[in-house]
């Protein structure tokens, strides 16, 4: 799967720069360096005003507390609550020295989402790869975590593409790891694949040397658009319809803006052009704003993307197979 979308300073907590740093510079200017403070769960007795903790029964558990709120410890601004079974851990940072013995210095960007229950970070991990025309990839690996349960660690390789800051995700979730005790000792074992992302690379810039050579008419995005959005029914509630024509139209208006930048048209900018409508204004929820940009991040980072899903098929069964 390859998805659009556009990094800039009101997408990202910061900027994405032409040169990494640590990921813990990073970090500590977004104020993602964090320790945790863990508050347990329960409730004032109504008779005799004291705190009392439900406790496990039975099982290993045994004794243990069956709840607990995770909070930062900078602020005590609550991330979330989770079992007395989850375990400990020293906030994101285990995770920040895992990339950053990985890929060191090389950090450009991190999203950090409500009070820090969940954040994104993302390093350029090699060098850019030249395409037809003048266009530029970057091979990045994107990194998604949270202190609430809502994400299991996932990293997973991207390609940056600078001249309109679109991202092109090569394929989604190259681990995902649980939070168990054993989280950190598995994220350090399996963080060794992240080297099989560089190949990925490669992949995707072989697709866009093939797409950029095949042309593209009016027609056939016209019959590609009608493919991947088709127009509703006249007897389709109004807010479908109204809906299906915001789609088409910022589809419509990402294809003009493909072809008006480079003076061509083919099937590497229609790709994007689908791309670009989803992550841009589609899944904005056709909004401006950081909300609307962070929750077009997070379907990126959650792999909810399907109509970029379907014009990446599209493009690789009808226009790469030359077929109609």
């Amino acid at each position: 799967m390859i998805i659009d979308t556009h990094i800039g300073h009101d997408f990202l907590t910061k900027e994405v720069s032409d040169v990494g740093r640590s990921a813990f510079d990073v970090a500590r200017d977004a104020q993602a360096d964090f320790d945790l403070h863990y508050a347990t769960k329960g409730f004032i007795h109504p008779i005799s005003n004291d705190f009392v903790a439900p406790k496990y029964k039975n099982g290993k558990h045994r004794g243990k507390v069956t709840g607990k709120y995770i909070l930062r410890a900078d602020n005590y601004e609550p991330l979330g609550d989770v079992s007395g079974k989850y375990p400990k851990r020293d906030g994101y940072k285990h995770i920040f020295r895992t990339m950053e013995t990985l890929f060191p210095d090389t950090c450009t960007d991190m999203t950090v989402f409500g009070n820090g229950e969940r954040l994104i970070m993302t390093q350029q991990i090699g060098d850019p790869i030249e395409l037809n025309g003048g266009d530029v990839i970057k091979p990045c690996v994107m990194t998604r975590m949270s202190l609430n349960s809502m994400w299991a660690t996932g990293i997973f390789p991207i390609g940056q593409r600078p001249s309109c800051g679109n991202v092109l995700e090569i394929e989604h979730s190259l681990i995902s790891v649980k939070a168990t005790k054993n989280h950190d000792v598995m994220l350090t074992l399996r963080s060794a694949v992240l080297e099989a992302s560089k190949l990925q690379a490669d992949r995707l810039a072989l697709f866009a040397r093939q797409a950029s050579n095949w042309s593209v008419s009016d027609f056939q995005f016209h019959r590609m658009l009608n493919e991947i959005l088709p127009e509703v029914d006249d007897e389709a509630p109004t807010r479908t319809k109204n809906l299906i024509t915001a789609k088409r139209a910022a589809v419509v208006a990402a294809w003009r803006a493909e072809t008006e930048r480079y003076d061509e048209s083919n099937a590497w900018l229609v790709f994007n052009a689908f791309q670009g409508a989803e992550q841009h204004k589609i899944n904005q929820g056709f909004k401006g704003g950081v909300q609307a940009e962070q929750k077009s991040l997070k379907k990126l980072a959650e792999g909810k993307t399907p109509i970029a899903d379907a014009a990446q098929q599209y493009v690789n069964r009808v226009i790469m197979a030359d077929v109609g």
